[in-house]
């Protein structure tokens, strides 16, 4: 058996060192050739990585999540809440049902004539400024609009989008008549 390399005893003097830049000593020659051969090594690292780090953060998170919903379960003193908290926590990540609610003919008009009003300036609203403007909207000095009736931006898009399809069906099933000259 030949090993290679010069051997070195621990620092402390109590054994020998494992010359593969790991950090195990061993009280025998044999024990520390036997590492060696198994590849056993057991490195200390001189600065942990940012994903380290992060791993490292989320498996104590976990950790300690976990322990708190055991306790919270021996502990028979509120079991409800638990059951609470487990009961919302269920299905957060399942799509949430969306209600398709019809604007009221209000509504409809308010943005009908924004829609006009753009097409003919050529100015177009933005429909994030549409939504802020509806919900300060007056009429006679009164609110235009109830809560019930404020749109988001997605809503008054999807229905500008309606409109100009609207516009470009009618503008395409005019018959144009041919002049010849």
């Amino acid at each position: 058996m030949k090993v290679e390399g010069s051997i070195k005893q621990s620092s402390s003097g109590d054994g020998f060192g494992c010359q593969e830049g790991c950090v195990e000593t061993f009280t025998s020659f044999m024990d520390m050739h036997m590492h060696c051969l198994i590849g056993d090594h057991n490195y200390n690292l001189q600065q942990m990585s940012t994903y380290d780090k992060i791993k490292l953060r989320w498996y104590d998170a976990c950790i300690n999540l976990s322990e708190i919903l055991n306790f919270s379960r021996i502990d028979g003193s509120q079991p409800n809440i638990s059951q609470d908290i487990s009961k919302e926590q269920q299905g957060w990540a399942l799509k949430k049902e969306k209600k398709h609610v019809r604007f009221s003919d209000k509504v409809k008009l308010y943005l009908k004539s924004i829609f006009e009003d753009g097409e003919k300036s050529g100015n177009k609203m933005n429909a994030g400024t549409v939504a802020r403007n509806m919900r300060v909207a007056l009429q006679n000095g009164t609110k235009m609009f109830c809560n019930s009736e404020y749109l988001n931006a997605c809503q008054i898009t999807s229905y500008f989008s309606q409109l100009a399809a609207e516009k470009k069906k009618c503008h395409q099933s005019v018959p144009r008549i041919l002049t010849v000259q």
